[in-house]
């Protein structure tokens, strides 16, 4: 019984962990500027450097809800079109959706953490995330490097009931912008930073409980 609830706390800090995770790399202007220069984003769209660096800095601000729409303009110009402002109304609810998950599973984490009143418990809790990360973003990570571009197509039918993310290369700025390579980098970055972290803890966490 206590092994399973030292499963379940550690499944909460797992998933707290990874979207901080994600929400770090999303939300990430210097982040995407660098993977702008990998890519040749620039070369890829009409517009320029200043232009690529206003759009995805108001994408960042939509998706942090800092924004109510993605309806910008730059030198009098629409840089997204309808279709692509309604597909990024569906991810927006994604990550509001992530926002209050997170809230929720720290939240209950550190509530049952203090109804159990014992430092032990942290500790396992800590060991069996990093526990949930080898076998979890293990997978995820092995999936990306194998076939991303199925993983892609699979997450997008997976969580949009629309064909809205369909988007066309040669017209449409948000894929322009962030083309599938983008995706790719951050995911694989996610996937090390949440393995980092999550196996950091677990060290620190098996070095106490073998210390007590």
């Amino acid at each position: 019984m206590k092994q399973l609830k030292y499963a379940f706390i550690g499944l909460l800090f797992f998933i707290f962990i990874l979207i901080t995770v994600v929400e770090f790399y999303t939300f990430n202007h210097e982040y995407y500027i660098a993977e702008f220069e990998k890519y040749n984003v620039y070369e890829n769209t009409d517009l320029d450097i200043e232009g690529v660096s206003f759009a995805s800095s108001g994408i960042i601000s939509y998706l942090k809800d800092d924004r109510s729409d993605l309806n910008i303009t730059y030198n009098q110009v629409a840089v997204f079109n309808e279709k692509e402002i309604s597909h990024m109304v569906d991810v927006k609810k994604i990550f509001i959706f992530l926002k209050y998950f997170k809230n929720l599973s720290i939240l209950l984490g550190i509530l049952l953490l203090v109804l159990d009143k014992k430092l032990r418990t942290v500790f396992w809790s800590m060991l069996y995330s990093g526990m949930h990360s080898i076998v979890i973003t293990g997978l995820l990570g092995i999936l990306i490097i194998n076939d991303f571009t199925s993983a892609f197509i699979g997450f997008h039918k997976m969580f949009f009931d629309n064909d809205l993310w369909l988007l066309n290369p040669n017209t449409d700025r948000l894929i322009q912008i962030l083309p599938e390579g983008f995706f790719l980098d951050m995911a694989m970055v996610i996937v090390i930073t949440h393995l980092s972290i999550t196996l950091s803890l677990s060290a620190i966490a098996l070095y106490n409980l073998r210390k007590s």
